[in-house]
C-alpha cells in the first residue's frame, strides 16, 4: 500500500521529518516511517501489549518495503540505525542482525546457553531486528521441502514458542522472543517469488507491504546534523521513559480504527 499523510503523527512525525530531510536523501519518507516504527516496536519489547480476545498483541510490524532498484529502500534504514546507535548501542551491536537464512538460525540465536561455571541457562535479550534487504531469498528458501523458515517467522510474529524437534541433540527452543523482521524487494521480486501457499498458509497476512518510489538523486546526501541527531535520541528517550510493561487499554478511536 501507499501511505497516506495520515500515517505520520504525533512524535513519529517529528522523527521522520528530521530523519528524512526532503533533497537530502534518496530514501522516501514512507520507507523512512517503515523502519522507524519497527525499531520502535522492537526496542519496546513483548512485555507491552493489547488483549485482542485471548491474545497478546506485541508491538510488532514487518514492513516490507517495495520499490524500484534505485527507489532507496536501504537507504531509508541508514538514518534511524544511527540514531539507535547514538541511543543505544549495545542494543544495536546484540540485537540487529542482517539476512534471514533459516529457522533454526533464529531459534539457535534466541536459545539459552549453559554457563560453564555454574551450568546455569543464560538467556539472551529477547529482541532480535532482522533487516533482510533481499527478501526474495527468504521466499525462495522458505519453499525448501526441508524448510522450516515460513512456520518460524510466522511463530515468531504470533509470539509463540519456537522449536524444531530434530534428533535430541539437535532440537532447538525458544521461549522468550520479540522478533521483527523489516525486508526489501523489488515489485518483480516479489511477484516473481510470492506464491500461492504464502496467503493460504497466513505468511503474508503477517506482513506490511509499504510501495515507495524513486526519489530524485541526491549526489551527496547530507544526513543528520549532530544538533538534529541529539533531538532524535532526545525523542527516543522521551517515548521509551514513558513506556510501561503489561496490557495497554484500546482507546475508543483505537477500537474503532481497528474494526476497520
Amino acid at each position: 500500500m501507499q501511505l497516506s499523510n495520515k500515517a505520520f503523527q504525533g512524535n513519529t512525525e517529528i522523527l521522520v521529518n528530521l530523519l528524512h530531510k526532503q533533497g537530502h536523501t534518496e530514501a522516501s519518507r514512507e520507507g523512512v516511517l517503515a523502519h522507524t516504527l519497527a525499531f520502535i516496536g522492537n526496542y519496546v519489547g513483548k512485555d507491552s501489549y493489547v488483549m485482542i480476545g485471548d491474545d497478546k498483541h506485541q508491538p510488532v510490524i514487518w514492513p516490507i518495503v517495495v520499490g524500484e532498484t534505485a527507489a532507496g529502500k536501504g537507504t531509508s534504514s541508514g538514518a534511524i540505525r544511527r540514531a539507535f546507535k547514538a541511543f543505544d548501542p549495545i542494543y544495536m551491536k546484540s540485537n540487529l542482525v542482517a539476512g534471514l537464512s533459516s529457522g533454526e538460525g533464529i531459534i539457535d540465536h534466541l536459545s539459552p546457553e549453559k554457563d560453564i561455571e555454574t551450568g546455569n541457562e543464560v538467556y539472551p535479550d529477547p529482541r532480535l531486528i532482522v533487516i533482510e534487504e533481499e527478501f526474495t531469498s527468504v521466499l525462495r528458501k522458505s519453499k525448501r521441502d526441508s524448510s522450516i523458515l515460513s512456520q518460524i517467522l510466522q511463530s515468531a510474529w504470533d509470539g509463540k514458542p519456537l522449536g524444531s524437534l530434530n534428533r535430541k541433540s539437535n532440537s532447538y527452543s525458544a521461549h522468550e522472543h520479540h522478533v521483527t523482521v523489516v525486508g526489501h524487494v523489488t515489485p518483480r521480486g516479489l511477484e516473481s517469488e510470492l506464491s500461492s501457499a504464502d496467503f493460504h498458509n497466513g505468511f503474508v497476512n503477517r506482513l506490511t507491504f509499504i510501495r515507495v518510489n524513486v526519489q530524485p538523486a541526491v549526489a551527496i546526501p547530507k544526513g543528520m546534523t549532530e544538533d538534529e541527531l541529539n533531538q532524535v535520541t532526545g525523542i527516543l528517550q522521551s517515548i521509551f521513559r514513558t513506556v510501561h510493561k503489561g496490557e495497554y487499554r484500546l482507546t475508543e478511536r483505537a477500537q474503532e480504527a481497528w474494526v476497520q
